[in-house]
């Protein structure tokens, strides 16, 4: 599959399923997301039915994740527009609407100042709790 999507052009995958072979599609330097993993493979009918048209993913059920909500209540659907920004790592994907990149970004920066500041706090003893109130205001 990853071999596949890769003639097509394809830079990554984002799967709202589950998937097999993690660590083939890391191997070959392409980018695979998903809820979650499978043994099961995806067979050869798996493919996109479209191309640049807006998706809606839907929340999945929270039980047991700590979030106090079941069948994904209280979670709005994730709304994908074509030009949007899917970014993801190995603590999951984000949609960043391609209008608010830039916000984003700056959003990004600044938190990433203030865990620096929490960090060099910590390491000099301040304690994590001190450091949060002090530059986070909790």
């Amino acid at each position: 599959m990853t071999a596949g999507a890769m003639a097509q052009k394809a830079v990554g995958v984002v799967i709202d399923g589950r998937c097999r072979d993690l660590a083939e599609h890391r191997d070959m330097g392409f980018p695979v997301f998903a809820r979650g993993q499978s043994t099961v493979g995806q067979g050869g009918h798996t493919r996109p039915s479209a191309l640049n048209v807006p998706i809606s993913i839907a929340p999945i059920a929270t039980v047991g994740y700590g979030f106090g909500e079941e069948n994904g209540e209280g979670f709005e659907p994730v709304n994908i527009q074509p030009g949007d920004m899917v970014v993801g790592d190995v603590d999951g994907v984000v949609c960043v609407p391609v209008g608010m990149v830039n916000e984003v970004i700056e959003k990004c920066r600044l938190g990433r100042a203030i865990d620096e500041k929490c960090m060099e706090d910590i390491r000099g003893g301040k304690g994590v709790a001190a450091s949060f109130q002090l530059h986070r205001g909790k």
